[in-house]
């Protein structure tokens, strides 16, 4: 076994250890969004490259560390950039995020990894030898296995980059739009009633809302009627 083989997967696992034990995570909250609402925009609209880029680098970082914000990262994008740009940056943030792990899984020991993983790997490795591409794409549409565990076990099974990529595009496209268009919902009241409970009464959001009760439940329809026929 190679040392080396292991430093890039290592190192995730050290800086996401090292943000758990410092609590730079809980910077990704909606109060400070909200209390620094103005002079991010001002930001935004004087650089909008540059912080379009900023976004962009926080949020791979956070899906590269599996680091709980995702969700945050896609409503903000909303909030701060509106629909279009919004959707942009998040979908870039979320699908290049992803590469970081798979790759560095890929270049490590792919017979330790296995030993690591558990059960759910066993039942994903299944589904990929059936039809690898499928598959990914009703991974990332119903979120029946965490992101960065489908990362993982799309590494150990050697999936080609493009079939990964393109799984992981199309996948995340749907919760893109959902969270995206949430946060466009919010950025409309946030200067007036803030990120409080009053705000999810808004009606303006309920279609979001809608969205992600939809997402939720898909997990529970697959198991009922689609994973008992495959």
């Amino acid at each position: 076994m190679h040392f080396k083989k292991f430093i890039p997967i290592l190192s995730l696992i050290l800086t996401a250890g090292i943000i758990f034990q410092t609590g730079l995570y809980q910077y990704l909250s909606f109060s400070i969004v909200q209390e620094n609402y103005i002079p991010i925009k001002n930001f935004i609209d004087q650089n909008c490259i540059l912080a379009s880029f900023l976004y962009i680098s926080v949020y791979i970082a956070v899906v590269a560390l599996s680091l709980p914000g995702s969700a945050f990262m896609t409503i903000t994008g909303g909030v701060l950039f509106g629909p279009i740009l919004g959707f942009v940056n998040a979908i870039t943030g979320a699908v290049s995020g992803s590469f970081i792990p798979f790759f560095s899984a890929r270049f490590a020991s792919q017979d330790v990894l296995e030993k690591k993983t558990g059960p759910w790997a066993k039942k994903m490795k299944r589904g990929f030898n059936n039809n690898a591409l499928s598959y990914l794409l009703t991974l990332r549409l119903i979120p029946i296995f965490p992101f960065a565990a489908i990362n993982l076990v799309a590494a150990l099974m050697q999936l080609p980059f493009k079939t990964f990529f393109i799984g992981t595009f199309i996948g995340t496209i749907p919760a893109t739009i959902i969270f995206v268009s949430m946060g466009v919902a919010l950025q409309e009241v946030i200067l007036t009633t803030g990120f409080s409970r009053e705000l999810f009464m808004n009606p303006k959001i309920w279609g979001s809302l809608t969205g992600l009760g939809i997402l939720a439940l898909m997990p529970i329809a697959y198991k009922k009627f689609i994973q008992k026929t495959v």
